[in-house]
């Protein structure tokens, strides 16, 4: 009637959401629909909640459900789902791939199905029934923590700094910023388990500092006009934009705050300009700390909707780890005996040490092993691809004090006991045990582990099966794993946690994507050296460190390519330079490093004293790593108030701290790394970014 070609509109969803209907204006109503791995989404029940189903020909409609070839047209006000083919024919997507709209000639959209098979296991936004059950507000807010929850969500809302697995998300004001040293171990267990964190104003720094390791705090801006969303969004294909078209803020209402545009490792995501980041995040884990450097607190006038629409999105974003994905964790009951390396999928190794080692401190144990529900123990001889006897349990299980009877905790078929100042080990279920100190009951012996604990600390000894007595035994090794997950695959090796040169104190939880594979203290003597590297730190990728027994930070590290950093270099003063590191490598004279450029006088260690705050020299003899030498300037032979740990990794560094202070690809393949991947450059003048560089082509 008005002379314009009449035309239907283009039903299109974004990705990852599916078509629900149009609403009263004809707009399209898309909804995110998470099916687990192996199922196909059909439909609707009459609450609206996905109908998913294995799409193996299903015999049996539900009511409310689509068949094959068909697609949910509407779904009216009663819930009632209408279904059909917008074409004379039958249409359906292919295997894989889900409909996710109609075009303008009534044929059916469809697109690739989310990466792990539906979306579960993805980051993103969580529908009301898959957030969990509380909000954490650590330190005053005088805005309701309430008026963060969108509509359709119910927390319970609590004042505590300490997040447990019930919490979706903490947020931490100016407040509660003082509480993140003293809870650094927690806020990074919680982070670690698929938990979030959200800053405020002026304490960015602080919490960060905490999880990840010190930075300084960056430069203030802003006018003070308290708006969590920035005038300027960065990095605008992250999946959380993706997620939430939110319309930025004017220049004028700024939020003031401190700039986290330095931090190590973290994706920008908005800030005053470019080059000035205010919103970021940085994952740890399962988890992600997310920085909001921004006066959200203060409950002023100037708060505009924006800033709640933001809000809004944080409290409902869900991250991979609060749902398992079912992936292939190698899981059974009772005890295990002659257990292949190859066998253990979904495990990750968190201590390895020698029978004949002592002063091994326990609670480092416990939080190097802290990510995962699960824990398993085993044994072996040294360098041996075969675990004599293992078994595994929950971790709280496993870890339950016992005292220094006869007491055990019974999970998973096994009797398991735990003192840090007696013993810890297991037997077979029902099977009493004996313990003076370490368990000598004959029945069952061969699925029997005990070791000495004195003090707080891992000593030598005492059994692995039916192979007792091995106090100061160095042919024999013990382990400790968790799993990646519950039914877990092999985890995310994706972020291994990188940089160049000698750093100094580096906190354990800045390791990520790292596992330890030899640890001793600078009194011990290993045997079997060159058998247990190649079996135990057999990755890509080697880092070296040492500090005080016990100690929260390693007071040295240095990382690189395995085959540049154990490159013999006979016993003279020769080094491979490699990474910004000077490295040499005898089984038979030392092992130890120098900064880039600077010469090493070994003896058999390197005694040079150019900045020898950065060097780190260990004995070597006949195939054996022996007492000493240095940590820095700490000179330790016959020391056991020191340790040396050796990790290994063959995880990429995409988001896990490579050097962020290279300004292009073709600076850091000139410095040395030629793994492609996703590094953080930071061009001079331009704010930190992160890029995919293909190294292949020389950057």
């Amino acid at each position: 009637g008005n002379g314009n070609l009449l035309r239907r509109p283009i039903y299109q969803c974004p990705v990852g959401s599916l078509f629900f209907g149009t609403d009263a204006n004809g707009a399209p109503r898309c909804v995110n629909v998470t099916c687990p791995a192996g199922q196909a989404f059909r439909g609707f029940d009459a609450a609206l909640n996905p109908v998913c189903e294995v799409d193996d020909g299903i015999t049996a409609i539900p009511a409310n459900q689509c068949p094959p070839g068909q697609a949910v047209v509407a779904i009216d006000a009663a819930g009632r789902t209408t279904c059909g083919a917008p074409r004379a024919e039958p249409q359906e997507c292919d295997e894989g791939q889900f409909m996710v709209g109609i075009d303008d000639d009534g044929s059916v959209m469809c697109a690739d199905a989310p990466e792990g098979g539906g979306g579960g296991g993805a980051a993103g936004q969580c529908a009301p029934n898959e957030v969990r059950p509380k909000i954490m507000y650590c330190g005053n807010t005088s805005r309701p923590v309430q008026t963060f929850v969108p509509a359709g969500y119910n927390f319970q809302i609590v004042a505590s700094c300490d997040p447990d697995a019930q919490t979706q998300v903490m947020f931490v004001s100016r407040g509660g910023g003082g509480n993140a040293a003293g809870r650094a171990a927690a806020w990074q267990a919680y982070l670690q388990a698929g938990g979030q964190i959200v800053t405020e104003y002026n304490i960015s720094d602080e919490v960060f500092g905490a999880i990840f390791g010190a930075v300084g705090q960056g430069t203030r801006r802003g006018s003070c006009r308290d708006n969590a969303m920035p005038v300027v969004k960065l990095t605008p294909d992250d999946p959380f934009w993706v997620e939430h078209d939110i319309p930025v803020v004017a220049a004028g209402d700024a939020a003031c705050g401190y700039e986290v545009t330095n931090f190590p490792g973290i994706t920008p995501l908005g800030g005053w300009a470019a080059n000035q980041v205010m919103f970021a995040y940085r994952d740890l884990g399962e988890g992600r700390l997310w920085l909001l450097d921004a006066d959200w607190q203060d409950n002023e006038a100037s708060w505009r909707p924006q800033s709640t629409q933001l809000m809004n999105a944080l409290v409902t974003w869900c991250m991979a780890g609060q749902e398992p994905d079912g992936g292939n964790l190698f899981e059974f009951q009772g005890v295990r005996n002659d257990v292949n390396d190859a066998d253990l999928e979904g495990w990750t190794r968190c201590h390895l040490s020698q029978y004949g080692q002592s002063n091994i401190n326990i609670a480092n144990i416990q939080q190097e092993c802290g990510r995962g529900t699960k824990i398993m123990y085993g044994c072996r001889p040294t360098g041996s691809n075969t675990w004599r006897v293992v078994a595994q349990g929950d971790r709280a299980a496993v870890f339950t004090p016992t005292g220094n009877g006869n007491a055990t905790t019974r999970n998973n078929g096994v009797e398991w006991y735990f003192s840090d100042s007696y013993s810890l080990g297991f037997a077979p279920e029902g099977q009493p045990v004996s313990r003076n100190s370490c368990d000598t009951t004959n029945t069952g012996n061969n699925d029997r582990i005990c070791w000495h604990s004195s003090g707080g600390n891992m000593t030598g000894g005492w059994r692995c099966g039916n192979q007792t007595g091995l106090n100061g035994n160095n042919g024999w090794e013990r382990a400790i794993w968790y799993n990646d997950a519950d039914g877990g695959g092999g985890g995310d090796p994706g972020n291994r946690f990188t940089f160049q040169g000698v750093r100094e104190n580096t906190p354990d939880a800045s390791l990520e994507g790292w596992e330890p594979c030899h640890t001793s203290l600078y009194g011990a003597t290993t045997n079997g050296l060159s058998a247990s590297l190649n079996a135990n730190c057999d990755g890509q990728y080697i880092m070296y460190g040492c500090r005080p027994v016990g100690a929260a930070n390693w007071t040295l590290l240095a990382q690189g390519e395995r085959a540049s950093v154990f490159r013999d270099t006979g016993n003279g003063n020769a080094t491979t330079r490699h990474n910004g590191v000077e490295w040499y490598f005898s089984t038979s004279y030392s092992i130890g490093f120098a900064p880039e450029g600077q010469p090493v006088s070994r003896n058999s260690c390197d005694t040079q004293g150019g900045q020898g705050n950065l060097r780190m020299c260990w004995h070597s003899n006949g195939d054996r790593m022996t007492s000493g030498y240095r940590c820095g300037n700490n000179f330790l032979n016959g020391n056991n108030g020191w340790e040396r740990r050796i990790w290994t990794s063959n995880a990429g560094g995409a988001g896990g701290g490579r050097n962020d202070t290279y300004a292009s690809c073709k600076q850091a393949y000139s410095a040395g790394l030629r793994e492609s991947g996703v590094y953080n450059l930071q061009p001079p003048g331009e704010a930190l970014r992160r890029v995919y560089c293909d190294m292949t082509t020389d950057g």
